[in-house]
């Protein structure tokens, strides 16, 4: 885009991007850190609402199927970082094959008289 509204949009997607950027970092880092440094482990007490105790073992479910799954990624490392790469590298290259192929579809034949 061009003109004012063009500046303004592309001031606004780069500081959009900083921030998104920002926050990964510290989101990955910072907040961690913190959680390891405030929150300690606590003893189990038994709750008195049902509620909780239904929440608290669907929660635990989960958390053990998670491990469960993680520990199968983790004996299985290297086909685990193949099928990555491979997905990393084959979703863009189709993208741009099927687009590049739709505009090529869509261009009109010249025609010699």
């Amino acid at each position: 885009m061009g003109g004012i509204i063009g500046k303004l949009f592309n001031e606004f997607a780069v500081t959009i991007g900083a921030a998104i950027l920002i926050s990964g970092v510290v989101s990955l880092t910072f907040t961690p850190m913190l959680c390891s440094r405030w929150l300690k482990a606590s003893k189990e007490t038994k709750s008195s609402n049902p509620l909780t105790d239904t929440f608290e073992r669907g929660w635990n479910w989960i958390v053990d199927r998670y491990e469960d799954t993680l520990k199968i990624v983790l004996n299985f490392r290297l086909a685990v970082l193949l099928s990555l790469i491979g997905m990393v590298w084959y979703q863009p290259a189709y993208c741009l094959w099927s687009s590049a192929k739709d505009l090529c579809l869509m261009r009109t034949p010249v025609r010699f008289r």
